[in-house]
């Protein structure tokens, strides 16, 4: 009977490993798509007659909000951390990457930039 209850607990894991691996791997998918659209300069009319400055913040513009998918979650986890709260931190900060990262693979907004 354990046999049969091994591989059941086997086959769920290799059903479930990808689900988890798209959840988690989403908010890096995001960030860099956001991170791509945000620095595009084929999109910007006249970029090569703009100032270095304006250039620069452009670039700024786009990692900043590219990678805002992925700083998030630390924040909120490393605030708590801080206080000393470091196992609440912990999960936390894991709590809301995995949630952020099923909630942009449920409204598949990646596919739609």
């Amino acid at each position: 009977m354990s046999e049969r209850k091994d591989r059941s607990i086997g086959q769920f894991f290799q059903e479930a490993l990808p689900a988890v691996k798209d959840v988690l791997l989403e908010p890096i998918r995001f960030s860099q798509a956001l991170k791509d659209r945000l620095t595009d300069v084929t999109k910007i009319p006249d970029y090569e007659n703009l100032s270095r400055a304006t250039k620069a913040a452009i670039q700024v513009r786009g990692y900043m909000w590219g990678y805002l998918p992925i700083e998030m979650p630390i924040a909120m986890a490393s605030g708590l951390v801080m206080q000393g709260n470091v196992v609440s931190g912990l999960l936390v900060g894991g709590g809301a990457y995995l949630f952020m990262g099923a909630a942009l693979k449920g409204m598949n907004i990646r596919e739609q930039s």
